[in-house]
């Protein structure tokens, strides 16, 4: 398939280009991507959280390597033909009511795959499935970081699920996954003492830790893009436990 059919008329991705790229992801296999792609996704913060929002969707889901991939494994001579969004989509809500479709080119539950006509496949011999380019192993690298910053931590994820029962304490601001913008405002109902506040990336590593006397903190560090977990303590025990992306 031309590359140039996974943008859009004001050159950002699709939404078929933003799940192949969540497939690259996934599967470990950005080196195979569009270079003109990569490039693009390396400098469009746009399409970036795009990518980030149907990645934290698919976490999921479990993706079989063995499976033929409908791009990565196949050679498309053009005209290409679109696959059909019925074999693989699922509906998100992005920026209120805008409906994503995802998972078009791979479902981990399919056992085959049906090829329309127009796309002929070949078995891509063993040496050239595994090489990477030199110039394209720095991409790879910041692709597979970009992955890695937005994994979840099992621990954390237990955490956020808990209901504390000693203190309830109702946050007010972020919402738990939310998507915030630098400076980053904390802000939670007052409960009569101070508290810690703490944040951490998720390898669970502290970020900040501040002793709060109010009822709001602003951190005002610089966030890479990523997920992050943020705590509320008391001086005897932990209350709150939440997490907000990073764009």
């Amino acid at each position: 398939m031309n590359s140039t059919s996974f943008f859009t008329d004001r050159m950002h991705l699709t939404e078929e280009g933003v799940a192949l790229y969540v497939d690259a992801l996934k599967l470990q296999r950005t080196s195979a991507l569009p270079k003109i792609m990569l490039k693009h996704v390396e400098h469009c913060p746009d399409c970036q959280l795009q990518i980030v929002e149907v990645h934290e969707m698919m976490k999921n889901e479990v993706y079989d390597a063995s499976m033929k991939h409908p791009y990565f494994d196949t050679i498309v001579h053009e005209p290409a033909v679109r696959y059909g969004t019925s074999l693989f989509r699922i509906a998100a809500v992005i920026t209120g009511a805008a409906l994503l479709g995802f998972g078009y080119y791979f479902a981990s539950n399919s056992n085959t795959f049906r090829t329309p006509p127009a796309v002929v496949q070949q078995e891509m011999p063993q040496q050239e499935q595994t090489k990477v380019p030199a110039q394209e192993s720095t991409v790879k690298e910041k692709e597979q970081l970009l992955a890695d910053n937005f994994s979840e931590s099992l621990n954390m994820e237990d955490l956020v699920q808990t209901q504390f029962r000693s203190i309830s304490v109702e946050v007010i601001t972020p919402d738990v996954g939310e998507v915030v913008q630098q400076p980053i405002e904390f802000k939670w109902e007052d409960v009569g003492e101070p508290l810690s506040l703490k944040i951490l990336s998720n390898k669970e590593r502290t970020l900040i830790s501040a002793q709060v006397t109010t009822n709001s903190y602003t951190a005002q560090k610089k966030f890479a893009p990523g997920l992050y977990y943020w705590k509320l303590e008391t001086k005897d025990e932990l209350i709150f436990v939440g997490k907000f992306l990073v764009r």
